[in-house]
């Protein structure tokens, strides 16, 4: 099937709701609530459960609170958004499991997770240009990086790197991202405290190379917010895209890293 090569900026992608509840159904996955409609800039997100807001410093996004430039914020929503509803269509033909952290061969990290979700953000022909069992570096992929999606590009760039990213997941022991072994979708959704899936980090990483932000219960947390000054912006295993503020205290943080249902 001949995929679109791009999304274009500011495009409103609901209609893949649609394909969203045709995988869920095929799965038996509880259908996720309007939040995963993409927010434009003057929207405001759909009532939530009251226990999933009750943190100020970690809550739905509303384009209203930022007038003075709402677009890059509406933008980086959608973008998560896109990426978020693409993690849970991957799981419809998959087994119910969402992306391992990397694309690998056998105890070597090849592509990034951010490859392997591109049929579902309408970038087949790109994802099947891909060599699957070379690295990120290889010549011959290291020529696709810049071809890199605009749902991945900064929306307000900070460094001068081409090609990087800023959304990131969490790698590591109780994360989303756990070691070599894909995560099962149902057990990360859960509206009450819903578990962090892509986050914008404060440094970008090349958007093939599987590198993410290193999770440790024991050590100090990765540092998020490079695109905009007072927080960031994460998209949650329940689908919904939620501001987090740098206010945010790291015991709150590291519970919605880990969340598992019980």
């Amino acid at each position: 099937m001949t995929q679109p090569e791009s999304q274009p900026d500011g495009a409103d992608p609901l209609s893949r709701r649609d394909l969203l509840r045709l995988g869920a159904a095929s799965l038996g996955l509880p259908l996720l609530a309007p939040s995963m409609t993409p927010l434009a800039a003057a929207d405001r997100p759909a009532e939530v459960n009251a226990e999933a807001t009750a943190l100020s410093d970690f809550r739905p996004w509303e384009g209203e609170d930022y007038p003075d430039h709402p677009d890059p914020r509406a933008r980086t929503v959608n973008n998560l958004k896109f990426m978020a509803l693409a993690m849970h269509n991957f799981t419809a033909r998959n087994g119910g499991r969402l992306p391992a952290a990397a694309i690998r061969k056998g105890d070597k990290a090849l592509l990034s997770w951010r490859v392997a979700i591109l049929p579902w953000l309408e970038q087949n022909a790109l994802y099947e240009r891909f060599h699957l069992d070379e690295a990120w570096d290889s010549p011959h992929n290291a020529a696709l990086l810049k071809e890199m999606p605009r749902v991945y590009a900064p929306i307000a760039p900070r460094d001068p790197r081409p090609y990087a990213t800023y959304y990131q997941g969490f790698v590591g022991p109780g994360a989303l991202f756990d070691g070599d072994e894909a995560t099962r979708i149902t057990d990360v959704i859960d509206a009450a405290a819903p578990t962090l899936m892509i986050v914008e980090a404060a440094e970008p990483v090349l958007w093939t190379k599987p590198e993410d932000l290193p999770y440790d219960d024991g050590k100090p947390l990765p540092k998020l917010g490079g695109q905009f000054e007072d927080g960031s912006y994460v998209a949650c295993a329940d689908g919904s895209a939620r501001f987090l503020s740098n206010r945010v205290a790291p015991e709150t943080l590291r519970a919605h890293i880990t969340q598992r249902r019980r």
